[in-house]
């Protein structure tokens, strides 16, 4: 199982976190406004103190963020990905489009592979694990975290490079 930081608890990311928890990962999360984690937290995850921290053991980092600024504020200037490990993929699931996929893959550090994995359905969805998600990315990494998108989703499909327009 993969240990998993999640950045973003509101309702898709915690329906995404509530899924990793009932498939068995081990989970770690973040969220601006602290008091949003609580569910996930009382369900077994771990809360973090700050995004950096969320990330550092990560074996793999999920957004799930409201915008494009809330993404690069979390990642980039809060400092989380310069706390990345090497070849820890951030899976990138929040709305922002293709620019800022293709700005936020240039803003991480070399050797940390960016994939973009937007999401269609619901909160409800996400929780039996019937979403939609088309991802873009490093076809070797698609293809590793795919057993771990596969918990939400019941089939995943590369479509394209990261930030490649949908």
């Amino acid at each position: 199982m993969f240990e998993i930081a999640l950045l973003g608890t509101g309702t898709m990311g915690t329906a995404i976190g509530r899924r990793l928890l009932a498939t068995g990962h081990r989970l770690t999360v973040w969220n601006r406004t602290s008091a949003r984690t609580a569910p996930l937290v009382d369900a077994g995850a771990r809360a973090a103190g700050s995004p950096a921290e969320a990330v550092r053991d990560a074996d793999v980092v999920i957004t799930m963020l409201t915008d494009a600024v809330a993404v690069r504020h979390t990642l980039v200037d809060s400092g989380a990905a310069l706390a990345l490990r090497p070849g820890t993929p951030v899976i990138e699931m929040s709305t922002i489009g293709p620019r800022a996929v293709a700005e936020l893959a240039t803003l991480l550090p070399a050797g940390v592979p960016l994939v973009d994995a937007p999401v269609a359905g619901s909160a409800g969805a996400a929780e039996t694990g019937q979403l939609v998600v088309l991802t873009g990315g490093q076809e070797a990494v698609v293809e590793r975290i795919a057993p771990l998108l596969g918990r939400w989703a019941p089939s995943v499909a590369a479509a394209a490079p990261a930030g490649a327009p949908r």
